[in-house]
């Protein structure tokens, strides 16, 4: 079963990291109206082909102005794109850009479909100029030769800032490098940039969880002697639940959760009678009785696949568990000669660690204030004396309500 519920959790999970990511935002008709709504951007390798919408509408580069995700703006435009060395000439292509800076000179990118980056200048008269670097085949398919025609671009458009032309030789192209280079060109030229800080919803949640857990027990390194060796426990399935309280990461907004759960678990099960002895001048029948209760921290780092109300996601975690109640023992039933005698209780295991550590892993999906989620959880047990291991795979269904939030705006 063990095996067959984390085969169909990963195969789940396969399928969820290709999910549309939803996240509220805005699309410009080609009219000039501007619609707020939950959008997803279609990509292929890097490059934006369509924006859809939540009805499955969708709209090509050519069918709109812009639009806007995640506090990022983005735009239309019909341009030059130099596509070396896939292709040997520039081509004009309709491309939705992203605007990394705006002014009187605005700097734009985007990734074509064979994963190059591109950068571009628009002035405010609406002319357009790649920042290019350009690619050229030696003649072997294997050796190619960069040609960074972007600093002589930027040296061109910026021709007053002669003191910054060695950090624009020092450049690279990358994008973080490109817009730090360009800001002090701008600022050189211009003056200050007036920039539009994106902003992500940082959303903490404190809430209820329940649910149910389906626990077995295992011991290993056993003695050949060890009693503990002759039962069989069968699987636990108690209530688990408690409180949980979700942090997000401000520099990923809604993706990543630390999800910090205080939770009461159980397991209790007993063996089929045992005879451990038929020796009719001493019978001796067995039952075995294992419970543990524990209070558990579990700290969980979850992915959400998603920004929408709808939002599968993805779990792995660690688990410490203080063991608030153990009992173990053996009712035996004697008998000598046929004659019954008086039944009595004997330790089975001994002693057991007060503290467990866990591992999990699992997925769900949240809907609004609610979640429903699957988990995995190995346990390291209880440890007793008879046994050099306990090892405990735990199998949880739980749902979650969140009870209150704590809603902050942090700048990107």
């Amino acid at each position: 079963m063990k095996i067959g519920f984390i085969t169909l959790l990963l195969t789940a999970l396969s399928q969820l990291a290709f999910a549309q990511r939803f996240e509220q935002g805005y699309y410009i008709k080609n009219s000039g109206d501007t619609i707020k709504t939950e959008i997803f951007l279609q990509q292929r390798a890097g490059s934006i082909t369509s924006v859809v919408l939540r009805d499955n509408t969708s709209f090509k580069p050519i069918e709109i102005r812009g639009a806007g995700i995640g506090g990022v703006n983005y735009v239309t435009r019909v341009l030059s794109v130099d596509k070396s060395p896939k292709l040997k000439d520039p081509v004009m292509d309709t491309v939705i850009l992203e605007v990394m800076e705006r002014g009187k000179i605005s700097l734009l990118y985007h990734l074509d479909e064979y994963e190059k980056t591109h950068y571009h200048l628009e002035k405010e008269d609406g002319s357009l100029e790649e920042l290019g670097m350009k690619i050229l085949d030696k003649g072997t398919g294997i050796h190619f030769q960069k040609l960074t025609t972007y600093k002589d671009v930027l040296k061109k458009n910026f021709a007053t800032c002669t003191n910054l032309f060695p950090i624009i030789d020092k450049t690279t192209y990358l994008k973080k490098n490109v817009d730090k280079t360009f800001q002090k060109l701008y600022e050189c030229a211009h003056g200050k940039l007036t920039r539009q800080i994106a902003t992500k919803e940082i959303v903490n949640e404190f809430g209820l969880t329940g649910g149910v857990s389906m626990t077995n027990y295992n011991f290993t390194g056993l003695s050949v002697d060890a009693r503990v060796a002759k039962f069989d426990f069968g699987t636990s399935t108690n209530f688990t639940g408690g409180l949980f309280y979700d942090f997000k990461f401000a520099r990923t907004g809604k993706l990543f959760t630390l999800r910090n759960e205080l939770i009461y678990r159980s397991y209790a099960s007993s063996s089929k009678e045992v005879a451990e002895s038929k020796l009719i001048q001493n019978q001796k029948f067995s039952t075995a009785f294992l419970s543990t209760a524990y209070l558990k921290y579990n700290i969980i780092l979850r992915h959400s696949f998603g920004y929408g109300k709808v939002r599968p996601f993805a779990n792995v975690g660690f688990s410490i568990a203080y063991l608030l109640s153990y009992n173990e023992h053996v009712y035996v039933k004697p008998a000598a000669f046929g004659v019954s005698g008086t039944p009595y209780e004997e330790s089975l295991l001994g002693s057991a660690s007060p503290i467990d550590f866990g591992i999990s892993a699992g997925g769900g999906v949240k809907l609004g204030n609610f979640s429903f989620e699957g988990r995995y959880e190995y346990g390291f047990g209880t440890r007793p004396k008879e046994a050099v291991a306990s090892p405990v795979n735990t199998i949880y269904f739980l749902g979650s309500y969140c009870l209150w939030q704590s809603v902050k705006k942090k700048g990107s």
